[in-house]
């Protein structure tokens, strides 16, 4: 079984064919936001679901198929896009975790807004839709006194961090629910 054929059909890729390999779209930041929701993330996320560093992911399948025109996409917007402030803000519940909302960043949904137009036809479902960027500390935990406590602690004792977004990161999905880096593409200095 492919990876896509694994998806629910609102994760897939809209194209004309089955998908052998499914991407992701994260926002590259600075360690000064990385590092402490990370750590967050290390302490929180189910050990055995936690393959990934904590990320902001713009867009969940991106189709293999059309990795040219997704390549050179990036490269012409990530390099006339400079690299922008990111603040976290407010924690909030999930339905089974915690996650960290970004606050307002025009530059950020400027970016998203400018890709999703352009890839509109390949979308899945859930790419189409409004995006609410946010870091993911705890997910898929269904034990709701463990997710409580996790919120609890985060509001009282996560400070915050502020950063910078450097630029956007592919990753290709693997079995078991890995990701392998496949491309950075820095961000430049702008129009």
């Amino acid at each position: 079984m492919s990876y896509s054929q694994a998806l629910s059909v609102d994760h897939q890729p809209r194209t004309s064919q089955e998908e052998s390999d499914v991407y992701v779209l994260t926002l590259d930041t600075t360690p000064s936001l990385s590092q402490p929701l990370t750590a967050l993330r290390d302490e929180h996320f189910p050990i055995h679901l936690n393959h990934t560093s904590a990320h902001l992911t713009m867009f969940h399948a991106l189709p293999g198929s059309e990795m040219t025109g997704i390549v050179a996409a990036l490269q012409e917007h990530c390099r006339n896009t400079r690299p922008f402030k990111l603040t976290t803000g407010a924690p909030f519940r999930m339905k089974r975790g915690v996650g960290i909302s970004v606050q307002a960043s025009k530059a950020a949904q400027r970016l998203h807004k400018e890709l999703q137009r352009r890839w509109a036809e390949m979308l899945s479902a859930q790419d189409q839709q409004g995006w609410r960027p946010h870091w993911t500390v705890q997910n898929k935990v269904d034990d709701e006194a463990a997710v409580e406590k996790t919120m609890d602690q985060v509001q009282h004792e996560f400070q915050g961090a502020e950063g910078l977004a450097k630029g956007c990161t592919l990753w290709r999905y693997e079995s078991g629910g890995r990701w392998k880096f496949e491309r950075g593409f820095d961000f430049g200095s702008g129009k």
